[in-house]
C-alpha cells in the first residue's frame, strides 16, 4: 500500500489520540498536524506522533490524502467552508470527528459537495472528562463504537473501507448510520443526560452552601455525575448548540414526565 499524508486539525485529546492509533498500525504514514496553541504543537513533534505541525490550518490542506477535522463543531463547519475554497487532491478525503453530525453533514454537502471533495462524518464515540493533549491515549477508542455517516452518495460506499482500513489501529468498531439518527441517539444518550447532570451539580452545590457536610456524604453515583457535568464547557455548548431540536424536544417531554411524578407525589 503506497505510503500515505493525512492531516490532522486539532491536536487535543481526540485528535492526538486518532493521531497515535493511526501511527501504531502505519508507521510509514505521514501525519502533520494543525493546532492554534503552540505547547501543543511541540509537544505532538516532541513524542513523534505528528512529523510536521502548523498554526496555519490552510498551509498543509493541500498536501492531505485524507483530512481529520479534530476540533470544536463550529470550527469544522469553518474549516469545511475553508478546504471548499483551496486547491486540495482530486482524491483527498475528509472526514471528521464531531459529537454531532448533522450540521456538519450538510455543511459538507453544501460546500465540499460541488466542488467534488469527497467527505464522511464520523464520530469516535469515546472521550474523557479531561481535554488537551496531556490526555492523549493510543487506546482511547479501543471496543469503542466509531460511528460514520456517509450520506446517500454512492461513491463514498467504496470510501468506507478505506477511512476504516486507515483507523483499524485505533481499534475501534465501526458502526455506519445517518446523520439524522446519530443525532438523535447521542441527544438521548449523552447529550440531554449531560445537561441533567451539570443542573444536578448546580443544584448540589446550592445544597453544599447551607448543608456543608452534603459535599462528603456523596456517594459514588454522584461523583460520576460530576465528572460527567465537569467535561469541557466550550466543547458541550458547540455541542448542544448544534443538536439543538432534538434537544429541546427531548426536554419537553422530560418536563412532561417530571410535572407527571410532581403531581403523583401531590396526590399521593
Amino acid at each position: 500500500m503506497s505510503k500515505k499524508t493525512i492531516y490532522i486539525a486539532g491536536l487535543g485529546l481526540i485528535g492526538s489520540s486518532l493521531a497515535l492509533g493511526i501511527r501504531r498500525d502505519h508507521p510509514d504514514y505521514r501525519i502533520i498536524g494543525y493546532n492554534r496553541g503552540e505547547k501543543s504543537r511541540l509537544i505532538a513533534l516532541e513524542k513523534g506522533f505528528v512529523d510536521e505541525a502548523t498554526d496555519n490550518f490552510a498551509s498543509f490542506a493541500e498536501q492531505a490524502d485524507v483530512i481529520i477535522l479534530a476540533v470544536p463543531i463550529e470550527q469544522t463547519i469553518d474549516f469545511i467552508k475553508e478546504l471548499a475554497q483551496l486547491p486540495l487532491k482530486s482524491t483527498v478525503l475528509v472526514t471528521d470527528a464531531g459529537s454531532t453530525k448533522l450540521a456538519i453533514c450538510q455543511a459538507a454537502e453544501a460546500y465540499l459537495g460541488p466542488v467534488g471533495v469527497n467527505f464522511i462524518g464520523g464520530h469516535p464515540m469515546a472521550g474523557s472528562h479531561k481535554s488537551g493533549i496531556q490526555a492523549r491515549d493510543r487506546n482511547l477508542f479501543e471496543k469503542a463504537y466509531y460511528i460514520l455517516t456517509p450520506g446517500d452518495n454512492p461513491r463514498l460506499q467504496e470510501r468506507i473501507s478505506e477511512l476504516e482500513e486507515l483507523l483499524v489501529g485505533t481499534r475501534a468498531k465501526f458502526l455506519t448510520m445517518t446523520a439524522q439518527e446519530h443525532d438523535q441517539i447521542t441527544g438521548s444518550l449523552s447529550h440531554f443526560p449531560h445537561v441533567v447532570a451539570a443542573l444536578l451539580v448546580n443544584q448540589a452545590q446550592q445544597l453544599n452552601e447551607s448543608h456543608p457536610r452534603s459535599k462528603q456524604l456523596a456517594a459514588g453515583g454522584f461523583r460520576d455525575i460530576t465528572r460527567i457535568a465537569s467535561s469541557d464547557p466550550k466543547m458541550w455548548t458547540d455541542i448542544l448548540l448544534s443538536n439543538r431540536p432534538i434537544l429541546m424536544s427531548l426536554i419537553r417531554q422530560w418536563q412532561t414526565e417530571m410535572d407527571d411524578i410532581y403531581q403523583w407525589l401531590e396526590e399521593a
